[in-house]
């Protein structure tokens, strides 16, 4: 069985020995003239027919023909010529159909088209020598038969047009790797290398499900041979997991942008699996992460929560505490959603505490704000306002307030909670209406002057409209026999009771005179 050690491709380092470097920089293709032509040929010796050095003034220079050539046709007509004199007509058939192709489909698109002000392969002289001194190599080793020659041969024109983002040449050259990958006989190893270089090349271009297709090629392949490792020591196993849970991230992604949750819930179910079959922490985490948070938007809280767990500890163990702040906040979303407000806040309030005695005071401080989200939305004002305090507070010790992304999240929910507190107690000054709480009202009115809220707010609740209302009341008014803390819709539930009040007045019998309304009815 051939290992990974067998195979020794070319490798390219475009910073020092260039592909170009490579191929000779020379008016005419060395490559082509057998080494500088025939020194028995008199008119192909150039030392014999080199410009003569007396100035120009004697009877005139001799010019060998490919110095004449050189004038009269362009590169690529040379090129042309030099591959059929030396017999590469496989080397000419494929330049040829490279360059007719191109110019057929800039003709094809039109003149608006982008494709037309792309510079065409035919004016392009790197390029030009680049590709026939390889492909003339290639057919050299076609001709004997070595096909890892034509593979390596190939990958070097597919590695430069890459390097040079000329996809379509890229594309081409991936593609011919992938055929000639087939026949070389070495348990397929080449050949899953093929696979996951063409789905490199396809899912850089953004072709997601051609991508897929290649390297669900690539895993299969060497899914039976964990001693394949690339270059970098890596297995090749591992190296098509992570590729394969790469597509099916973006898949996933793709089909959230068209609000099709379900299949992306399927598509990072694919992805998690391939996560844990990398064996890679990191790369588990992220996909868990992505599949907990669809989860959740799917209304699958229970599973969510189950996630978002596993996602905790694979940042415990890569130590990304920002991670362990996103798990917790998650966490106690889920359960607040299922109704367990208690039971999220008891959870974040354990992590609070155990962020602030380990150090990590902006997850605290992240804590602190989620639990102020979860009080000030069940009416807990007071509770609410004393959490975002503290958020607030520690936040502004442990980081630069001008470079933290949350500082401005967390100072808004400060003011948030801040006017709710003031709000439901100065509504609680209004309903009590004794001497007291109207020279409170006054000293804010006139100085906007606090009041002591102490007072107010250890004493007993004040009841709402929704709790004096009868009966009667509650059947006109559908949402009265709820009760409420928050200050805001009190005002709206006292305006329904006082209009439904106002109606029974109007519909209540005369007792009265009850004869009369007989004779009337009658």
């Amino acid at each position: 069985m051939a290992t990974a050690a067998e195979i020794h491709l070319p490798e390219i380092n475009p910073q020092s020995s260039s592909i170009v470097q490579q191929a000779p920089q020379q008016d005419y293709p060395v490559h082509l003239r057998g080494g500088g032509g025939s020194q028995e040929d008199p008119e192909d010796d150039p030392e014999e027919f080199s410009p003569r050095a007396d100035d120009g003034k004697g009877a005139g220079a001799l010019l060998n023909r490919y110095d004449v050539d050189r004038f009269r046709k362009s590169f690529l007509n040379i090129i042309y010529v030099a591959m059929l004199e030396e017999g590469y007509n496989k080397s000419y058939k494929e330049l040829f159909n490279l360059v007719t192709n191109q110019v057929t489909r800039r003709e094809r698109a039109g003149p608006n088209s982008f494709i037309w002000f792309r510079p065409l392969l035919r004016d392009n002289r790197n390029h030009l020598e680049t590709l026939s001194y390889f492909l003339c190599r290639c057919e050299e080793a076609e001709r004997v038969g070595n096909l890892n020659k034509m593979y390596a041969e190939r990958l070097m024109l597919a590695e430069y047009f890459k390097e040079q983002k000329n996809g379509e040449l890229a594309t081409h050259f991936y593609q011919s790797c992938l055929r000639i990958s087939n026949d070389i006989d070495d348990d397929g190893l080449t050949h899953a290398q093929a696979n996951c270089l063409m789905g490199d090349d396809v899912f850089s271009r953004g072709h997601t499900e051609e991508a897929l297709e290649y390297f669900e090629n690539y895993y299969s392949l060497c899914r039976d041979s964990p001693e394949w490792s690339n270059n970098d020591g890596v297995s090749l196993v591992q190296d098509a997991c992570v590729k394969l849970l790469q597509v099916y991230l973006k898949i996933g992604d793709e089909c959230l942008v068209k609000d099709d949750q379900k299949t992306a819930v399927a598509y990072y179910r694919k992805a998690d699996e391939f996560a844990a079959a990398s064996g890679m922490p990191d790369q588990e985490a992220h996909t868990g992460y992505k599949l907990a948070l669809s989860l959740m938007h799917i209304g699958s809280y229970t599973e969510a929560i189950e996630k978002f767990k596993k996602y905790r500890d694979k940042c415990y163990e890569i130590r990304d505490y920002e991670g362990v702040g996103k798990a917790v906040d998650n966490i106690s979303k889920a359960l607040v959603r299922q109704g367990r407000k208690k039971d999220a806040i008891a959870y974040l309030s354990q992590y609070a505490n155990e962020a602030k005695s380990s150090g990590h005071l902006v997850s605290y401080s992240e804590a602190c704000a989620s639990l102020a989200e979860i009080h000030n939305n069940i009416g807990n004002f007071t509770e609410a306002f004393d959490q975002s305090e503290e958020s607030f507070n520690t936040l502004r010790e442990a980081t630069d307030s001008q470079v933290s992304s949350s500082f401005d999240t967390i100072m808004t929910q400060f003011g948030i909670c801040r006017g709710n507190e003031i709000a439901f107690s100065m509504f609680n000054i209004i309903e009590n209406q004794d001497k007291a709480s109207i020279a409170d009202m006054i000293s804010w009115k006139n100085g906007r002057i606090l009041p002591d809220f102490q007072k107010y707010d250890s004493e007993k609740k004040v009841k709402t409209p929704a709790a004096r209302a009868t009966k009667k009341e509650k059947s006109n008014v559908e949402f009265l026999n709820r009760e409420t803390s928050n200050p805001f819709e009190l005002n709206e539930i006292r305006s329904a009771t006082q209009k439904a009040s106002k109606d029974d007045e109007g519909n209540e019998p005369d007792t009265e005179h009850p004869e009369e309304e007989n004779n009337e009815e009658n």
